[in-house]
């Protein structure tokens, strides 16, 4: 999941520090991950129809 994760040269520290976005010099990696519970069901409603003759991955 964490493929293109990088700590950019810096260890995890378990206290997180706080800047502001004009604060040029800092630099953010992280990584979010999800999924759907087994048996769960799900609606997905699409903005347009799907199409072609590939199957669906």
């Amino acid at each position: 999941m964490a493929d293109k994760y990088t700590k950019q040269g810096v260890e995890p520290r378990d206290v997180a520090e706080t800047t502001t976005f004009a604060n040029t010099g800092a630099t953010y990696s992280g990584y979010y991950g999800s999924g759907i519970e087994q048996g769960s069901l799900i609606k997905i409603t699409l903005d347009k129809a799907a199409t072609g003759d590939a199957p669906i991955q």
